[in-house]
């Protein structure tokens, strides 16, 4: 499958460049920075020249232009004139090449000032070309054009990724006739059969057509809610079409965070009843019908549960054990989790079933930047791409499949919106280098054990990973430093030196002295490749402390103060339509003599709710070094009848300059149910945030009532030593 998989690419990116100059010249864009056709992205070996041209040829004529390089620490590795002397006879300028590492380009001069980060990284070793490569990446294939599609599998082949996730079209996408979906979708098949990738496949959500639910009800009610016929018989075929349809995908997963009510609804009427048993035993029969059509399709496939996001908690707390009981063991083969679930614990429910020694998946995992293209974002995308990756290969993961390759849209502050390890134009991010650097050290690894290096920094401390690279025939160790930006490590070794490299691939030999080795670290996980001494005893990490809590007084919390409609709520900012909204007292007030009800006659399409600014900047100019903040805020809810999406309670985050940096949410939420209170906890704030504000919101099109009481902010202060991990 890999023959001439070199020149398919140099066809295709020969192709995709020249459309994109000729649209470019047709419709007078700006000047640009493009590299050579053939380059996946901006991506570059350590031995390749750093070629690129401006765009159009002619944007410099004669003037000379400034061009720096820096890496991700900012250290300055090229800065030169160039003038259209510099350029080669076919129009490109050509810089030297350059070591491991993530890198800013910047031109400026001539009234161009241009931008473009870049990553160099070795070739990905032969190890990842196998099935057995652990690293896979989420895409979302079915939302952009095919040659986007290509280009995002390939940024992924370029660091070493063998498995992608979020491929092909689900169910909900899907004409009741097959063949009509199928032609929609054949060009992305065909380009998919032509990679050197391994693929899991999956079916998520039902199509509005074989829904019960009402039609005129929001999409994400209908496309979670399965059909009513028993047994499915229109699911079942479908997977028996999509599996023989692409034979080159040989796993299939059935679900996504089912353990989610977002994720998954089961029967209309189930749902509308609230019957938490009979919601998880639909989703067994929507693995039934799946598995069946699946293997039916494809004798050789394997399949997969839903990635549940929980394991004790979500709305259907102990889904996964209760589906176990409701008879799903026999429909799937492969185990699948997100993020941080305890793979362990999930072995021990497997074990229950006879299905102890099956592999176990986590098709979700990784970390997002918030005020993405910003260095604080970054570190932390990196701290946790790489953390939550090792944690779970450590604790016996066959596969992790990082969320996601390609940012989805452009939002720098908007958290879904940044989980990707490349920008929305396939730019790298720093995230993309390290993530490369990871794969590279650990494909290929056994896991040995975890070590107590607890306290061999001389501040903060230290976590680590110990795995055999067969390759390089040496240990490569995985270190994260926490509860400070910096530290001094001091290591023990019986090896003669040892090699540091960080988590932008660059290298360096420590000779070993008096059997250790001294070196300054940052923020960034590293690798240190060598034989590392731990130290005796059980592996107790440092916990964080709370030392301060304060009820902030937050203005009419209770809804005690009369309010005269839904645009007059004493001390509450509302966002409510009174053409179709309206506010009357609660009949039955959860605490005190008042609540507030609202009720939507007619769903219209805005986020509509009410909120309420608190200035968080007295509590953040007194923090201490070592301190930081955490929120838990809670209200009194009750729905009653609300039907779509629901309603949720949520906290945004705003800067100095009064723009929303980005927000947290509990589930949105429809239904029934009487006063409960939910909380919603947050323990990263983000950089720069200095007034938050809490909301209530109901989505789009949205219909029913809801009703709010004693809303509460309490603002902690904490203490590290753990902060992060």
């Amino acid at each position: 499958m890999i023959q001439n998989y070199g020149d398919r690419m140099m066809k295709f990116f020969s192709l995709f460049s020249s459309l994109l100059l000729l649209a470019l010249s047709l419709s007078g864009a700006e000047v640009r920075l493009l590299t050579m056709p053939d380059k996946v992205g901006w991506v570059f070996r350590p031995d390749e020249a750093i070629v690129f041209q401006l765009e159009p040829t002619s944007a410099n004529g004669d003037e000379v232009l400034r061009i720096t390089l820096r890496d991700y620490y900012g250290t300055e590795h090229i800065a030169k004139d160039l003038s259209a002397q510099d350029r080669s006879e076919d129009g490109y300028f050509r810089l030297s090449p350059l070591p491991n590492g993530f890198y800013t380009m910047r031109l400026s001069g001539a009234g161009i000032d241009l931008e473009q980060p870049l990553a160099v990284i070795p070739e990905p070793p032969e190890e990842t070309r196998l099935d057995s490569n652990p690293f896979g990446v989420n895409f979302h294939f079915t939302r952009i054009p095919v040659a986007d599609a290509e280009r995002e599998l390939l940024m992924a082949r370029e660091i070493g990724i063998k498995w992608g996730r979020g491929i092909l079209f689900d169910w909900a996408e899907t004409e009741p006739d097959f063949a009509v979906s199928h032609e929609k979708y054949r060009g992305l098949i065909e380009m998919l059969a032509q990679h050197d990738m391994s693929y899991l496949g999956g079916i998520y959500f039902t199509p509005a057509w074989a829904s019960s639910a009402p039609k005129d009800s929001e999409y994400i009610v209908w496309s979670r809610v399965m059909p009513e016929q028993q047994p499915p018989q229109q699911l079942t075929e479908f997977c028996r079409n999509l599996a023989s349809s692409a034979p080159f995908v040989k796993y299939w997963e059935v679900g996504n965070e089912c353990d989610l009510e977002g994720m998954w609804k089961g029967r209309w009427q189930h749902f509308v009843d609230r019957d938490q048993d009979a919601i998880i035993r639909d989703y067994v029969d929507f693995l039934r019908a799946a598995a069946q059509g699946f293997r039916e399709g494809n004798p050789e496939v394997k399949i997969l549960y839903n990635g549940i996001a929980t394991l004790d908690g979500g709305s259907y707390p102990g889904f996964f054990r209760r589906s176990l009981e409701a008879g799903a063991a026999p429909w799937f083969d492969v185990m699948n989790i997100h993020y941080k679930v305890s793979l362990p614990e999930t072995r021990t429910l497997l074990t229950g079933v006879s299905k102890g020694d099956i592999p176990v998946w986590v098709t979700e995992l990784g970390g997002y930047a918030v005020g993405s293209q910003t260095k604080s974002g970054d570190v932390e995308q990196i701290v946790q791409d790489i953390d939550m990756s090792v944690r779970q290969l450590a604790d016996g993961a066959a596969h992790v499949f990082k969320y996601d390759l390609r940012n989805d849209w452009e939002s720098p502050n908007d958290i879904e919106a940044n989980f990707g390890l490349i920008r929305r134009d396939f730019s790298p991010k720093p995230a993309y280098v390290a993530y490369a650097t990871l794969i590279r050290l650990l494909v290929g690894t056994s896991f040995i054990r975890e070590l107590n290096v607890i306290t061999q920094s001389n501040q903060g401390w230290l976590k680590a990973f110990a795995f055999h690279n067969p390759r390089l025939k040496r240990n490569v160790n995985v270190m994260m430093l926490n509860a400070v930006e910096n530290a001094v490590v001091t290591l023990k070794t019986p090896d003669n030196a040892v090699t540091l490299v960080d988590a932008t691939g660059s290298e360096k030999e420590l000779p070993a002295r008096d059997g250790q080795v001294v070196f300054p670290v940052g923020e960034l996980p590293f690798f240190v490749i060598g034989n590392i001494t731990d130290n005796p005893g059980e592996i107790v990490y440092p916990q964080d402390q709370m030392t301060k809590s304060l009820l902030y007084p937050l203005n009419n919390p209770g809804f005690e103060e009369p309010f005269t409609g839904p645009r007059d709520i004493p001390h509450w900012d509302s966002l409510l339509d009174p053409s179709c909204m309206s506010v009357s007292e609660s009949a039955a007030p959860q605490a005190g003599d008042h609540a507030l009800r609202v009720t939507i006659q007619k769903g219209v399409d805005i986020f509509a709710g009410i909120g309420q600014m608190v200035d968080l900047t007295p509590y953040t100019i007194n923090l201490g070094a070592d301190e930081y903040l955490q929120l838990k805020a809670s209200c009194e809810i009750k729905r009653d009848a609300l039907v779509g999406r629901g309603a949720a309670f949520s906290i945004s985050f705003y800067g100095r300059d009064g723009n929303r940096l980005s927000w947290r949410e509990t589930l949105y939420e429809p239904g029934t149910h009487d006063w409960r209170r939910d909380t919603l906890v947050i323990d990263r704030i983000p950089d720069g945030t200095v007034k938050i504000r809490i909301e209530f919101w109901t989505a789009p099109m949205v219909t029913g009532s809801y009703e709010l009481d004693d809303m509460s902010l309490e603002i902690q202060t904490w203490e590290r030593p753990a902060r992060r991990r």
